[in-house]
């Protein structure tokens, strides 16, 4: 099980509607189901280390027929917007009930709660068991009735276009009037993601000429939006899932720059001498950039559903050897395979070769001369750090790495990367569709509108978290979203065609 660490508060918004069921409820049970009403918390326990990490809050209430409902909110980076939840009983004191996970997951929880009605605890004999904790004070207890204000308002959803404020974290904001981009088309955008016309888009951040001109905040495919929700998540991180992969590469980039690593043509196996016995002629083949441009050869299922190998990797007791024991399927640098097992590898290439975690050394080259201090990370349960798909960063840090590509790898007076490998890591190397490439660890897509074609690189990870760079249009683009159908996922593909790249167009 993978335990978020560090301050978790507001990391995401899941609205859950818990119902009791359709059974008409004896007195007895409409008073029994009283004690359950009220604010809670939500924590999970780490019994080894004796310490508790918050997952969510939850706000039972009862309704007129004495049957319950809840709204949670989920306090972790990976965002769960309006999952519903139809399973929960309370039963002489047992509270049974559904609990989100990330990727529209459901996790059972059966709990009893105490003498004094303050806790529930996890009845299992799990290593990371659950706590409810009443909550009383009121801060937290306005906070719901807020989100619960808007979650019912049934008034129209207007959009008013606002320049974002400055907030001393290094970026700087301007009017969409002042940058070229038209500012009716924009607020169409956003007025329809108000009106869930595309899901559950958590944010969207535009950057033209170096400056953000559009930061806006949503929860609940829309229905939480304006201040309480640029309040609770403007300075919260979102789970980047797999674009955790294209800030991997930059810290090859870095390492490569840095002199920890020669260039992108050393062996593999070079970094890894005690998994020698894994080695052969064939593997020996396999170079840095193979792994970057996910063309390694080696046999890999990605699925995260039983029994894929993106799955099993949170099951085996060593994730280095988990990848580099597969079989050679493919010469090396002829075919795409993606691959979790490629960018947990390429991350502890990190600490091989610079003798400290790719935590440490992003914080260090990457994280703090950019002004980036809220970074969390997570492992595999061996301690492998989790550099393919579970760092989380707020939404204004993503938009900074897009600057510092857009500005040739430089940040203020520091070079950080090389103008150079930033050319090469976002340049076309794979073709995986007719619009669609792949480069080291950065997809390529070029955009049809107005008649121009457009072209771009971007970080994807699942569910629709995204950064876009436009080179040409000197424009960035971040999003991050709660879709985790193929369809929805792409939303963001959509709005720029739609929407965002006409409006950049307008002024050319």
């Amino acid at each position: 099980m993978n335990i978020k660490r560090g301050r978790l508060l507001f990391g995401s918004l899941a609205v859950l509607i818990l119902a009791s069921g359709n059974c008409r409820l004896s007195e007895e049970q409409k008073k029994a189901n009283k004690e359950l009403v009220g604010v809670w918390k939500v924590y999970t326990v780490d019994v080894e280390k004796d310490k508790e990490y918050e997952r969510s809050l939850a706000k039972f209430a009862q309704k007129s027929n004495g049957k319950l409902t809840a709204t949670i909110i989920d306090l972790r980076p990976s965002s769960q917007v309006g999952i519903d939840m139809s399973n929960i009983s309370y039963n002489v004191g047992i509270l049974n009930c559904e609990l989100p996970d990330w990727g529209g997951k459901k996790t059972i929880f059966k709990g009893k709660i105490s003498p004094d009605k303050r806790t529930v605890r996890e009845l299992s004999e799990d290593k990371y068991p659950k706590i409810w904790k009443r909550v009383e004070d009121a801060e937290t207890i306005s906070l719901m009735q807020q989100v619960e204000a808007l979650l019912t308002s049934t008034g129209n959803r207007t959009y008013a276009y606002a320049m974002p404020e400055e907030t001393g974290d290094g970026l700087l904001t301007a009017d969409l009037a002042d940058v070229g981009i038209d500012k009716q088309e924009i607020s169409k955008l956003v007025s329809r993601i108000l009106h869930q016309k595309y899901d559950d888009i958590h944010d969207l951040l535009i950057l033209k000429d170096g400056k953000l001109v559009l930061e806006e905040y949503f929860r609940a495919s829309g229905r939480i939006h304006g201040v309480l929700a640029r309040q609770m998540y403007q300075n919260r991180r979102h789970l980047l899932a797999s674009a955790t992969k294209s800030i991997t590469s930059i810290l090859i980039g870095i390492a490569v720059k840095e002199g920890f690593i020669r260039d992108v043509e050393v062996p593999v196996f070079q970094f890894f001498p005690e998994y020698a016995h894994l080695n052969n002629q064939q593997k020996e083949k396999i170079r840095l950039k193979h792994l970057l441009e996910m063309t390694a050869g080696l046999e890999w299922k990605q699925s995260n559903d039983a029994p894929g190998d993106a799955l099993e990797m949170w099951n085996t007791d060593d994730v280095i050897r988990f990848y580099l024991e597969k079989p050679v399927v493919a010469e090396p640098g002829t075919k795409f395979s993606y691959s979790n097992g490629i960018s947990t590898v390429l991350g502890e290439t990190i600490k091989k070769a610079s003798g400290v975690g790719a935590d440490k050394f992003a914080q260090q080259y990457l994280f703090s001369p950019l002004g980036i201090s809220d970074a969390e990370w997570s492992r595999y349960p061996d301690g492998t750090l989790d550099t393919d798909g579970n760092l989380a960063l707020r939404p204004r840090d993503l938009a900074k790495i897009g600057l510092l590509f857009w500005n040739n790898g430089r940040w203020e007076d520091k070079q950080i990367l090389f103008k150079k490998w930033i050319a090469e890591s976002t340049k076309k190397r794979v073709r995986r569709s007719e619009s669609l490439w792949y480069g080291y660890q950065w997809w390529q897509t070029d955009f049809e509108v107005q008649g121009k074609t457009i072209e771009s690189f971007h970080s994807w990870g699942w569910g629709g978290q995204y950064l876009f760079v436009f080179p040409e249009l000197n424009m960035i683009v971040v999003s991050n979203a709660g879709n985790f159908e193929y369809k929805s996922e792409r939303y963001l593909f959509t709005m720029l065609e739609t929407h965002i790249l006409p409006a950049a167009l307008s002024s050319f």
